[in-house]
């Protein structure tokens, strides 16, 4: 944030006070109209797809399709699936996968309006297209009074595009956010951000959510982060999850 903060953590009590994680993940290709896994974006997407499968296995107890691909490419860009933990918590994920944000149909934006309402964690992998892919996602989102959520705008310099969309999104529907930040973190690369699974922080952001029990700071999770586009946040400075008052198992 503008305050440069240290030792803010994610909103972990508010993630979980309905015990469910929400994931939502877009992926843009490299190359508009690419149609193979030649593609970094559609390779990308692909992997996470089977880091997901392999992840949570026999705990799926629904997905869309039924039967999620090994590698669903651009055949199957919309994948959705719901884990069951075993502990009284469930994972919510929709991966998505597009040619460019700020070209998409009408159809998309409904899609994601309908996702963005309850999602906890929101990610764009992909081009900024020199900030049109951010902001089209930044004004498109529907938001829900109370719902936290963490966005990571995961393109080239994304510091640089990212406006007041989101924030002032959030203060319209909480009156008691007149900043837009109680509800709501940004994460931003300030420097450009390679394609490719083996890069992508979409799993390991999951991953800090999922384990609860030992929560990570905003500056410990970005020392597990890929260092080359520097991520910061911002919207942090209000957060008051407290790991020492935390009472999860």
């Amino acid at each position: 944030s503008t305050l440069n903060t240290t030792g803010r953590y994610p909103e972990y009590h508010k993630i979980w006070e309905d015990n469910e994680l929400r994931v939502v993940a877009i992926y843009g290709k490299n190359r508009v109209g690419a149609k193979t896994a030649a593609d970094e974006g559609i390779e990308t997407y692909n992997g996470f797809v089977e880091r997901m499968r392999d992840r949570f296995g026999d705990r799926i107890v629904e997905s869309t399709p039924a039967k999620i691909p090994e590698r669903p490419g651009a055949s199957t860009p919309d994948v959705e699936f719901t884990a069951d933990l075993g502990d009284g918590r469930r994972v919510f994920v929709a991966a998505l996968l597009v040619d460019e944000v700020a070209t998409e149909p009408d159809s998309f934006f409904e899609r994601y309006g309908e996702l963005s309402k309850r999602a906890d964690l929101i990610l764009y992998n992909g081009h900024s297209g020199l900030g049109a892919n951010i902001q089209a996602l930044a004004w498109n989102g529907e938001w829900v009074e109370g719902q936290y959520a963490i966005v990571y705008m995961n393109g080239c310099d994304t510091y640089a595009y990212v406006d007041s969309a989101l924030w002032d999104a959030h203060a319209e529907i909480n009156a008691d956010d007149p900043e837009g930040t109680k509800y709501l973190d940004i994460l931003m690369n300030v420097l450009p951000a390679p394609f490719g699974s083996d890069v992508d922080p979409t799993p390991r952001l999951l991953e800090v959510l999922l384990n609860r029990a030992n929560p990570k700071s905003y500056d410990q999770i970005f020392r597990g982060l890929l260092r080359e586009p520097v991520v910061i946040v911002s919207g942090e400075q209000d957060n008051e999850f407290d790991p020492e008052k935390a009472r999860f198992q």
